[in-house]
């Protein structure tokens, strides 16, 4: 991990700690101590004192919390926190150390998922919405946040999660709600098992590392794999497929054409089945710095295509992977919501980009959660994905929201992971989620090969 100068903190706890941990347990600061007793990530405080006390890296962070003196203050304060009665952090730390507070509360709950202290003062006092900025330092700070492990077991776990309660409805699921990874249910598959979603994307990355570029032809031989032979499955059996997956790889068998021609183009093909393995797409256009609009477009029909080949299809793809990408390059997620919505659609018709037009045009993070369909519409998927991660405050808590939207929950739940998996980290994700995800090593090596591959 490195060696780190933790001997700032150290002293300058020794000397004010016991004032610091006093005032808060009066319930109001009225010293000055905070930069050394909540440090922020490097980045945010522009004086010297605050550069001085800034947390270099994630990797710093860890050491600090590995330090006993400091991990044991830092826990005894957050743990005085909680014990008061108001939770008007504003009038408790002061202005503007109730946004350092909630800085360095994001910190340190995105440094470790093992503790639930920092996640606990984050609900209590921000109502669990984490720092923006902090999330973007971090991000930026360590390039292991770019690595596809994160967007990729988050969309395997989301796919996990909402494999169990597919086709159940939202009334019933607000009766009922899941809330935690569980077994059985609409496929009668152990805990952890993921679908179709997971297979297919699985299926993407292994054709990209076996080509090592985008062959439409390639892919969709894998689809076959997958479909015929069970490979890429979670437990060696393939229990679900979309009509117009198996309507497009029945006609790539029959040799009856490129892959790239072979997707449905009529109006009712617009499911979801292209939106749900596109995700790789988008860190291989990362890795390989593409930058060109046009380019990107043509990589993304051409995937898309092989199943779904109608532009609404093809649109919908393409602003998933254009978000993705704006926050595989670091950007906070409103600034790469702007861009998004500034992005030259002019390739798709009229109609076709008023399909999307509380996406592109309006904002949908407003819309109200009644208004959201969660069906197998691909508008209607990628309108959901986007509503839920604009109102994340986490991996965990959201991606529960999403599988308890109801309807086609292992592809909802798989797309809003994949993002908030690039956002918050594989490290954010609920370890015992990860450890019950079937094949969790196998995804992740084939990741590590997928990433060592895509970055020559």
């Amino acid at each position: 991990m490195g060696n780190f100068d933790l001997d700032r903190f150290i002293k300058a706890q020794k000397r004010d700690y016991n004032t610091a941990f006093f005032e808060i347990r009066e319930g109001r600061k009225q010293t000055h101590w905070i930069w050394y007793i909540f440090p922020q990530i490097k980045g945010l405080g522009q004086s010297e004192i605050a550069k001085y006390y800034s947390i270099q890296s994630i990797d710093e962070a860890k050491a600090y919390l590995d330090n006993e003196y400091l991990y044991n203050n830092l826990i005894d304060i957050c743990n005085e926190l909680l014990k008061l009665r108001s939770n008007n952090i504003l009038d408790i730390m002061g202005y503007p150390d109730n946004l350092k507070l909630c800085s360095s509360m994001t910190l340190f709950y995105l440094t470790t998922s093992k503790e639930t202290v920092f996640k606990k003062v984050l609900d209590k006092f921000y109502d669990g919405k984490l720092d923006e900025s902090t999330i973007r330092l971090c991000n930026n700070a360590i390039i292991k946040n770019r690595k596809s492990c994160n967007g990729i077991i988050g969309f395997a776990i989301g796919d996990a999660l909402g494999v169990p309660a597919e086709f159940r409805t939202r009334e019933e699921l607000n009766l009922n709600p899941i809330t935690d990874m569980i077994g059985y249910g609409t496929y009668n598959v152990p805990a952890g098992t993921w679908s179709d979603d997971t297979s297919m994307t699985l299926a993407t990355i292994d054709s990209i590392i076996d080509t090592k570029a985008i062959n439409p032809n390639d892919m969709a031989n894998k689809f076959l794999d997958w479909f015929r032979n069970c490979n890429y499955t979670a437990t060696g059996e393939v229990f679900d497929i979309g009509r117009t997956t198996l309507q497009s790889l029945a006609k790539f068998e029959l040799n009856l054409d490129n892959a790239s021609n072979c997707g449905e183009t009529n109006e009712y093909s617009n499911g979801n089945g292209s939106l749900m393995r596109i995700l790789p797409i988008a860190y291989y256009i990362y890795y390989k710095n593409i930058t060109d609009e046009q380019e990107i477009y043509t990589l993304v029909k051409q995937v898309s295509s092989i199943t779904h080949a109608h532009e609404v299809s093809i649109l919908g793809c393409y602003i998933y992977v254009r978000f993705a990408l704006e926050l595989l390059v670091g950007k906070d997620k409103f600034e790469a919501y702007k861009n998004i919505q500034k992005l030259d659609y002019s390739m798709f018709s009229n109609e076709t980009i008023n399909r999307y037009t509380r996406i592109l045009c309006d904002n949908i993070q407003n819309i109200n959660e009644n208004s959201i369909s969660s069906s197998g519409y691909v508008v209607s998927t990628l309108e959901a994905t986007m509503w839920l991660f604009f109102n994340s405050a986490d991996y965990n808590t959201t991606i529960l929201k999403a599988v308890n939207l109801g309807e086609d929950t292992d592809t909802v739940t798989a797309c809003t992971g994949g993002l908030l998996g690039i956002y918050y980290g594989i490290e954010s994700i609920n370890d015992i989620w990860k450890q019950n995800l079937k094949k969790y090593d196998y995804i992740i090596h084939l990741c590590d090969k997928f990433d060592k591959i895509i970055e020559i």
